[in-house]
């Protein structure tokens, strides 16, 4: 499980040679393997849990309260979660890269 913030997006060959693994064996979850992973969707896995969480090198650099998002439209969660928590229970790398053509919007 990757924690990264908007307009970044995860580049697998960071996070391979983060994990020590090949890029060619990092991948997306499938909706499946997710479930059964965590027992939640994708989309719906809470970022403290039971598997294995790396948080980016941007979000451990706020050294904020961290707002995190998942799902979408009356599916979708919002947690506060105190960044110390976070880090508590992860491992923090450079695993991510700007994404390109992204724009994202705030709810109010």
């Amino acid at each position: 499980l990757v924690v990264t913030t908007p307009g970044r997006r995860v580049s697998s060959a960071k996070l391979g040679r983060f994990l020590g693994v090949p890029k060619r064996s990092v991948s997306l979850a499938s909706s499946d393997s997710a479930q059964a992973a965590s027992g939640h969707t994708l989309g719906h896995v809470p970022p403290i849990c039971d598997l294995r969480t790396v948080v980016d090198s941007h979000v451990a650099a706020a050294e904020v309260t961290t707002l995190l998002r998942g799902g979408a439209g009356s599916e979708g969660w919002a947690l506060l979660v105190p960044l110390e928590s976070l880090l508590a229970v992860s491992q923090v790398g450079d695993v991510c890269e700007e994404a390109a053509n992204t724009s994202w919007t705030i709810d109010s």
